[in-house]
């Protein structure tokens, strides 16, 4: 988009932040006010209209409540307001932030009927509020980014996001103590008069900031961006993102199909996951041979057609699973070829074939006929979940165009397996989303179906699929013995793999340990005499070096020594050496210490391999020290007085995790590693480690620390800048005390990283989350926003479009 001229120095920026932001927080109060003035009258209106007893009733409670409650509300919500917005604004990274509106799949199951319907009508509520805005939203996202810095639009960075208010509003009701029931009519009543309010501020706000010559920032970044996923954009939980994939979803479905996707009945499928309809059950018990010749007879053919682990089929959905009687004759004879067959993919692609003009139907035709066939409205929810399931993930840029096409080829066998198998949907751990989740997972290691490695990670992946496409039904025992089968196969090269990682996170364990030892050893060091007063590079040395040398000396001991290696003793004599104002007094002492403590200090540095240079110029600079203890009495006593005066000019800080200007690798407020331990853990360092910032302190870095490692759970994917390009890599293991992270490569390396490296890597953009959770899950939470919405418009079109 094009603009004026920016007549706003970039200097004045923070400055225009901060006004747009006191201009908000100055109206937060008669805002409030309005807001719960307004929705008092509202009630008053809906109570006197109202003719039903009950409702009435439940108005009239509302209303009394809201008259108790109204003043102190008012009055937490201006402070409660600049806490969020503060909260927005001191965000070290976009992390994903929970919409009010979201409701994930998974929790569906655990709410009853009436609390999906509450949620339903917040979600309304406050739909009304986004669709007034959105016209002034969407003119102050580009300018408030500006003020911000932002290169370009990040819509849920903004600070008076309408979720921001509404957010707060919810946080001031709550604190009211008043039911759920009632806050939810509460929240009807104001988000209508909100959204208008909001949209009254945002056009102040916009003509203010074109008025200084603020130039909007375009939308999308001139940074690399992650490849999106089919399910949620940047702001995905967002109201108005969860719209768009609603839009999405709904785009794929079948003009005539009834919309049977509501939270409602989302709600009556996961409540109610009988495998099998109980007439089925029956029929299938009457007809069945025996059960046990039954599985055996299966396990024996399934094993024999399928090369799987007839051990594996021994669960209880498999007694169902008597051999079909249309199976192809043929099929056993081509498969038992597949081990000697120098063109597995071809039998198998023939026998594919043979399979589906044995049933007479191919994947369209399987969908229209569970379409037809669907008994109740929970077959037909079924249905349509997994075909907005299956589109969701067919969408998803971050899976290569083969992963997605292996997805589409799934879709019938699934849409076969939820017919009698509700338990896909309730149970995050059923072998079909087990199945989907790791072929998903590992097809992230490659950005380029063309790249080595990727051939032989898929070969098993198609062959498992061809495999399910001759089965009449696919039952949770073939994903289960599929997958054992890839990954065998994927694992081949397991062994070598996993003592690589066991050594790098052995050695990661070791050096965290290490360095919070050495940190608490600072205070007792700080604390000793004579350290105040010592030079700054001596003092230095002692809390960041070689506090490690005595944790690594306390943590190899096995005699039980008090001071294990003598290296207390050095501090001691250091400390007594280091002050010329002492050893002016007894020369013949500091001669016969010096060589000792040389010797003991290098032989303390090599149990830490610390760096050779830095000890050599250290030891430069400390026989300088060491040289003014042969000076006259007057000139040590000046020489003790100038090292005391730059001593009080540096005061140490053994948590900041600098040494002033020394030198000396960040130790003591990040974990440090020995050379021989990081090329063990492939560890990664900034290319200028010693100007990295330091590790973020107080309440604000602790809420930026807390907001960057939200989604940090071990199985994260993230994409990584390195000097060969971008490279995947999946967070492997995390230290107990969050201070380093190891992560494997797609080629099976192993790298690590500090927390601030990691941070400052975030902050560059040289680090970026692809993935942090299973892929059906995050599938399956965006078929549940567009249940939300879609209950949304029945209510508004119910209502008559209000």
């Amino acid at each position: 988009m094009t603009s004026a001229p920016v007549n706003a120095k970039p200097a004045d920026l923070p400055a225009l932040y901060q006004q747009c932001v006191e201009q908000a927080q100055k109206d937060s109060s008669l805002l409030a006010e309005k807001l719960f003035d307004y929705a008092r009258y509202q009630l008053q209106r809906q109570e006197f209209e109202m003719r039903d007893l009950g409702d009435r009733r439940t108005l009239a409670q509302a209303l009394m409540r809201l008259r108790e409650s109204q003043r102190a509300m008012i009055d937490g919500f201006g402070p409660a307001l600049r806490r969020a917005i503060d909260h927005a604004r001191t965000e070290g990274a976009p992390v994903r932030r929970r919409a009010l509106t979201e409701l994930r799949f998974d929790e569906l199951e655990l709410l009853d009927a009436g609390q999906v319907q509450d949620h339903v009508e917040v979600a309304r509520a406050q739909q009304m509020t986004l669709d007034q805005v959105q016209s002034s939203l969407a003119e102050l996202n580009p300018l408030i980014c500006a003020v911000m810095g932002m290169p370009g639009v990040q819509a849920e960075r903004n600070p008076l996001h309408p979720q921001v208010y509404l957010r707060v509003l919810q946080e001031v009701m709550t604190a009211s103590g008043a039911s759920p029931a009632i806050r939810m009519l509460w929240m009807m009543q104001v988000c209508e008069l909100l959204g208008r309010e909001l949209e009254v501020l945002y056009q102040r706000l916009c003509a203010f900031l074109r008025e200084q010559g603020v130039q909007p920032v375009a939308y999308g970044g001139a940074s690399r961006a992650v490849p999106a996923a089919g399910f949620h954009a940047s702001n995905d939980l967002l109201p108005e993102a969860a719209q768009l994939a609603n839009q999405r979803a709904t785009e794929m479905l079948e003009p005539a199909a009834p919309a049977v996707l509501t939270a409602a009945s989302l709600h009556d499928l996961l409540v109610h996951d009988d495998s099998v309809p109980a007439a089925a059950s029956a029929s299938a018990a009457e007809t069945a041979p025996s059960s046990s010749d039954r599985m055996a007879a299966f396990a024996q053919r399934f094993a024999k057609e399928f090369e799987v682990d007839p051990g594996a089929l021994d669960e209880p959905d498999s007694v169902q699973d008597a051999p079909p009687s249309d199976f192809p004759a043929t099929l056993p004879a081509e498969l038992d070829a597949l081990d000697h067959s120098d063109h597995v993919d071809e039998v198998l692609d023939r026998l594919a074939l043979q399979a589906g003009r044995a049933r007479g139907e191919g994947r369209v035709a399987l969908s229209e006929r569970m379409g037809q066939d669907a008994e109740g409205t929970r077959q037909a929810v079924a249905r349509e979940v997994v075909l907005l399931m299956m589109e969701n993930l067919g969408r998803d840029e971050r899976l290569l165009p083969p992963v997605r096409g292996a997805l589409r080829d799934l879709e019938p066998v699934l849409l076969g397996l939820v017919r009698h198998d509700a338990r896909f949907f309730s149970d995050r751990e059923h072998a079909a989303r087990r199945f989907i989740d790791e072929v998903t997972k590992r097809s992230l290691a490659w950005t380029d179906s063309e790249a080595p490695g990727f051939a032989a990670f898929f070969r098993p992946v198609r062959k498992a699929l061809k495999g399910f496409a001759m089965l009449p039904h696919a039952k949770a025992a073939h994903f289960d013995s599929a997958l054992k089968q890839v990954n065998q196969m994927w694992n081949a090269d397991q062994g070598r793999q996993s003592a690589q990682r066991d050594a790098a996170v052995k050695t990661l364990q070791h050096a965290e340990q290490r360095s919070l030892t050495a940190r608490n050893l600072q205070a007792e060091l700080q604390a000793m005499a004579g350290m105040q007063g010592v030079a700054p590079d001596v003092r230095d040395f002692i809390l960041g070096p070689w506090s490690h040398v005595l944790a690594e000396a306390r943590m190899s001991d096995r005699s039980g020594e008090a001071d294990p290696g003598g290296y207390r003793a050095v501090v001691a004599n250091l400390l007594w050496a280091a002050t010329p104002h002492a050893t002016a007094a007894n020369p013949a002492r500091l001669t016969r210490t010096i060589p000792a403590l040389l010797s003991d200090m290098r032989r303390g540095l090599r149990t830490i391999q610390f760096p050779a240079q830095q000890t050599s110029a250290f030891m430069e600079r400390l026989m300088q020290v060491l040289q003014a203890g042969y000076q006259p009495a007057g000139d040590a006593a000046q020489a003790q007085a100038d090292a005391q005066a730059d001593a009080q000019a540096q005061t140490p800080v053994p948590d900041s995790g600098g040494l002033g200007d020394s030198g000396w690798p960040s130790l003591p407020g990040d974990a440090w590693l020995a050379p021989q331990e990081a090329e063990t853990s492939g560890f990664v360092e900034l290319p200028d480690h010693g100007g990295a910032p330091d590790s973020l302190s107080g309440a604000e870095g602790d809420e930026a620390d807390a907001a960057l490692s939200a989604d940090w759970t071990v199985g994260t994917w993230v994409e990584m800048e390195t000097e060969q390009g971008y490279v995947r890599s999946q967070l492997s293991w995390c230290s107990a005390h969050g201070t380093l992270f190891l992560f494997k490569q797609g080629d099976g390396s192993m790298c690590s990283m500090t927390r601030r490296v990691r941070d400052t890597l975030l902050a560059e953009g040289r680090l970026r989350i692809v993935a942090s959770e299973p892929f059906v899950t995050g599938a399956l939470d965006a078929v549940a926003r567009a249940a939300i919405l879609n209950s949304v418009d029945q209510a508004q079109q119910a209502s008559g479009g209000n």
